[in-house]
């Protein structure tokens, strides 16, 4: 996340001063400070490198959740290959022994800010051009990049869109947004060994931002997929609703 003063969160809001009840106190080298949120796939802590002093933000999962945990050091591997201003920037990754339990680990840059998602609930829905276009256009570029390297998101959609300093910074004439959650992207065939597991026949992505032939098939889902994506989420920022309702 992007704090006022260093780089280092994933969060809509500042931490609390201390975690919440059942929150590790450290997991590998990081100190937890407090929760920044939790959802299907994790929980997110900030917390402190005692390595380096910087403070980032740390998603955790249990190791007892195998899915869940190859999901998400899947999310680091890839994105740890992609080095633009618009990919949320990943500092670290493994597992560690915690009293809670083993747990898998992903430490990345801290973003102050609201993902898209949030920050619509705040606007009636929609937001104006000017800031509809710089975000498409910014969330574009990141997945030209993320496609010279073989990589298709897959999941492209508002609660994976984060703009920093939001709301304050849909005002400005530019501001940063970062694409997050790598999860179930895809590669082509041997890319760095990380080849797709998805198969044949199955739906990965959230419906209503799935392009066609996402539906049963997301093995062969390409770079045009993550295009359409784009486009829904662009139309829905724009229009205040998506382009067809997800159960069509």
């Amino acid at each position: 996340m992007h704090d006022r003063t260093s780089r280092g969160a994933l969060t809509t809001t500042d931490v609390d001063a201390s975690a919440r009840d059942g929150a590790p106190s450290r997991v590998d080298r990081y100190v937890v400070h407090g929760e920044l949120g939790r959802g299907g796939f994790g929980t997110v802590y900030a917390v402190t490198d005692e390595r380096s002093g910087e403070h980032v933000a740390l998603k955790v999962v249990r190791l007892d959740d195998p899915a869940a945990a190859e999901r998400l050091l899947r999310e680091a591997r890839v994105a740890s290959m992609l080095d633009h201003p618009s990919i949320v920037r990943v500092r670290d990754a493994g597992t560690a022994s915690t009293p809670d339990g083993a747990m898998a680990f992903v430490a990345m840059e801290r973003l102050r800010g609201l993902d898209l998602r949030t920050l619509l609930l705040t606007t009636g829905g929609k937001l104006s051009l000017d800031p509809s276009l710089e975000i498409a256009l910014q969330v574009l570029d990141a997945l030209a990049t993320a496609h010279a390297r073989d990589v298709v998101h897959r999941d492209v959609k508002p609660a994976n869109v984060f703009v920093v300093d939001a709301p304050e910074a849909i005002s400005r004439p530019t501001f940063e947004v970062k694409l997050l959650d790598f999860g179930i992207s895809r590669f082509s065939a041997g890319t760095s060994g990380l080849a797709s597991r998805t198969a044949p026949g199955s739906a990965l992505g959230t419906p209503g931002y799935m392009a066609p032939e996402q539906l049963g098939a997301a093995h062969t889902a390409g770079p045009r997929a993550d295009v359409y994506a784009v486009g829904a989420t662009l139309f829905e920022m724009l229009a205040g609703q998506l382009p067809f309702p997800a159960e069509s």
